[in-house]
């Protein structure tokens, strides 16, 4: 992918403001730059956390860079 695609398709992300469809543009966006990585990093993201065998359900906030919503685990 050329550098004028990717910013195109990154500053299609940034032009959505509607919540409801602003994770799938994200998504979208997260993906091409994933898959550019070995040529350009834009962010660091250093997020230690795992689910293990013992949590049952977990609903995270969709975009958040973070541990989000620890309210909503579950046990087994």
């Amino acid at each position: 992918m050329e550098g004028p695609e990717l910013f195109a398709i990154v500053n299609e992300f940034l032009a959505v403001l509607d919540p409801a469809l602003r994770q799938d543009a994200y998504n979208r966006a997260y993906r091409a730059i994933w898959e550019e990585h070995y040529y350009w990093s834009p962010i660091y993201v250093n997020l230690p956390w795992a689910v293990s065998e013992r949590i049952a359900t977990w609903e995270p906030w969709p975009l958040g860079p973070y541990a989000s919503a620890l309210w909503t685990v579950t046990l087994k």
